[in-house]
């Protein structure tokens, strides 16, 4: 096994026996000219960032199949340096699937459009995904043919970041995948019937994947929308299990889970198959604060070994109206929500202003916003009081049952498994 790098710890990220706090802001550095790089850098170095985010999205490094793009705006290299010249560490995403309102969720077209990649629906038809500008077919997390395509993605990515991993360089973890939630299609018999996730189901000693709900096949129908849980969990795995492969074993790696209820994911599961902290991403209206509250509250519980906030909505994207307009203080409140329900690190998305996006903290420019002026003195607060050291009174140490005996019961089984 490669040696430990970085880790998670329950400060935040260790790099050469010291806890580097998790204060990260997201930039998207092939939507920057890399002339104003640096000064976006030092803006967010400015404001208390220890590290900058972004993807590394396939799509737009390999357009054409075999055919890789790392110059210009796409020279990863060059911004990994950038940043680490201007002091912020690097916390790397490279999917397979990104988002960030990219066409395909930022994979490339000759990858989804090949059908032994794509995910099946119970009909045996691709999964439509009718995300802006087109829809898309999904592709399939049991596909082994997929699995092959992200395993010479990763190597990839790999070949240009290997000398500029921590303690060496500025690179202190990597994202596995990006929001897990069967892109968001949750019918109980919706998908995914690929026949190698059918096979994996197999694998539990049942017989075909039930294609409908049946009262005489009540055990299997339930059996199958519970495999989705296990489908996930693997399937991250196995994406971790090909960055180890690539040589990125040693760097340590998180996942981050969609906005919703928190009985919609089985996150303890998921942290044990990638070996590393699952975490929550918020974008939040103020109506929802309340709600939001009980999500923190049940990932200081669940998350190890730190509670993470990998995306607190910095902005929005202009697919839906703003979630706050004439509020100025929204994203400062959603934020400070979720501290104080016990989160230990966060990343700020987006920090710099890019398109398919309105509201970010700093400008393309590198001219910091007058509505972000919070975060300085948020993170400065935050420094004073050694925030990563405290924790939240009565909450037990992660994995243990609490003291006082206290269970939660989920009334959300309907949206966790799908709508039979």
């Amino acid at each position: 096994m490669e040696a430990r790098r970085t880790e998670f710890d329950a400060r935040g990220v260790a790099v050469g026996g010291k806890s580097l706090p998790f204060y990260a802001g997201a930039m998207h550095y092939w939507r920057v000219e890399p002339a104003r790089w640096a000064a976006c850098l030092r803006a967010m170095h400015g404001l208390g960032f220890t590290i900058v985010e972004t993807y590394v999205p396939w799509r737009e490094h390999e357009p054409e199949a075999g055919r890789y793009v790392w110059t210009g705006r796409h020279d990863l290299r060059r911004f990994v340096e950038a940043a680490g010249a201007a002091g912020l560490a690097v916390v790397l995403r490279p999917g397979p699937h990104c988002n960030a309102e990219l066409t395909a969720f930022g994979m490339p077209d000759h990858v989804i459009g090949e059908p032994a990649c794509q995910a099946r629906t119970a009909r045996g038809t691709p999964v439509w995904m009718p995300s802006p500008p087109r829809a898309w077919p999904v592709p399939s997390y049991a596909s082994t043919a997929f699995h092959d395509r992200v395993r010479g993605w990763y190597a990839q990515v790999a070949a240009q970041i290997a000398p500029l991993l921590a303690p060496d360089g500025p690179i202190v973890a990597i994202g596995v995948d990006n929001e897990a939630q069967m892109f968001f299609r949750l019918g109980a018999f919706d998908h995914d019937y690929h026949p190698d996730a059918v096979a994996w189901f197999r694998e539990g000693g049942h017989t075909d994947a039930p294609k409908a709900w049946s009262p005489d096949d009540a055990a299997r129908c339930a059996a199958w929308v519970q495999f989705k849980d296990i489908y996930l969990a693997r399937a991250l795995g196995a994406f971790g299990a090909i960055l180890d492969d690539a040589g990125l074993g040693g760097i340590a790696r998180f996942h981050n889970l969609p906005p919703g209820h928190h009985g919609l994911y089985d996150l303890p599961a998921i942290q044990r198959a990638i070996g590393g902290p699952v975490g929550i991403d918020a974008y939040t209206p103020r109506d929802g604060l309340r709600e939001l509250r009980r999500r923190g509250l049940a990932l200081a519980g669940s998350a190890s070994p730190i509670p993470l906030v990998l995306e607190a909505g910095c902005g929005f994207f202009p697919w839906f109206p703003p979630l706050g307009p004439g509020d100025p203080t929204l994203e400062r409140d959603q934020l400070l929500t979720l501290l104080a329900a016990g989160a230990r690190g966060f990343n700020l998305y987006m920090a710099v202003e890019r398109e398919r996006w309105y509201g970010a903290a700093i400008s393309s420019a590198g001219t910091v916003e007058s509505s972000a002026a919070w975060i300085k003195t948020l993170i400065a607060a935050l420094d004073d009081v050694d925030w990563t050291s405290l924790r939240r009174a009565g909450l037990p140490p992660a994995g243990l049952a609490s003291p006082a005996g206290v269970a939660l019961v989920d009334m959300r089984a309907d949206a966790r498994f799908g709508i039979a």
